[in-house]
């Protein structure tokens, strides 16, 4: 286990409150951050021993994990921004869930959010908003299926409690990965192809959303406003976003 102990790292780099911060690690495994608010990039290690496969922050440091040849190690970076990262507005319980075939369900707010194959539904206190399942005689009802789909899975809530992002799991043999991310309007339930990819999350503001792309397996933002990818990852491995 190795630390690594950074005390100003932010002195050229001005991490500003509710900014979208994005922790990524490139192909040559040096760990950066990317201030989309200020449009900076700072370089915090130019080696990780390791994938990033996620971080902590407590307090005024953020402690990244990597795992190589089967074992979980630390990184850890210390200074007083990390205090001012926040947190995310909302989120869904369980933030996790298993890969399986039953009915996942989801819990934030007034809401329930409910995916099983090829339907998700979704109540407002106890009573259905919408269905994509055709069988059902509820209003906005969704007839559309998605061939080869084992499921949905990774939900998660917009910032501004309005969307929802679903990842769709395509298994079919020797196609090279095709998930695909969704998103749904939580009022009428209607669903928008987001990218051709996996592990979609939303940035604190919910104007970009990150994703990991299904031929390279690198990371990408979408810019929401401008529907455009985004390239300024530089082939990331791995990212995420900073929240508490």
């Amino acid at each position: 286990m190795r630390y690594f102990f950074c005390l100003l790292i932010f002195l050229s780099f001005n991490l500003i409150l509710h900014s979208q911060i994005l922790l990524y690690q490139g192909n040559n495994e040096a760990l950066n951050l990317l201030d989309l608010t200020a449009n900076q990039t700072q370089k915090l290690s130019g080696d990780a021993f390791g994938k990033l496969v996620g971080y902590d922050l407590k307090d005024d440091s953020l402690v990244c994990y990597f795992q190589i040849r089967g074992k979980l190690i630390t990184q850890k970076f210390k200074s007083h921004v990390f205090k001012k990262i926040s947190s995310y507005p909302i989120l869904m319980k369980p933030e996790f869930e298993e890969k399986h075939i039953a009915t996942r369900q989801f819990f934030f707010s007034e809401y329930e959010l409910n995916v099983n194959g090829n339907w998700v539904r979704l109540y407002k206190n106890n009573k259905i908003a919408w269905s994509t399942d055709k069988n059902l005689s509820e209003r906005n009802a969704d007839s559309s299926r998605i061939d080869y789909l084992y499921g949905f899975c990774h939900p998660q809530i917009s910032p501004t409690l309005d969307k929802i992002l679903l990842e769709g799991m395509d298994t079919r043999m020797f196609v090279g990965g095709n998930n695909r991310i969704y998103e749904f309007d939580m009022q009428t339930g209607d669903k928008s192809l987001i990218a051709k990819g996996k592990n979609a999350s939303y940035s604190l503001n919910g104007k970009y959303i990150l994703y990991q792309d299904n031929k390279l397996d690198t990371y990408y933002l979408l810019d929401k406003l401008t529907k455009k990818k985004l390239d300024n990852l530089n082939g990331a491995i791995a990212a995420f976003w900073l929240y508490h």
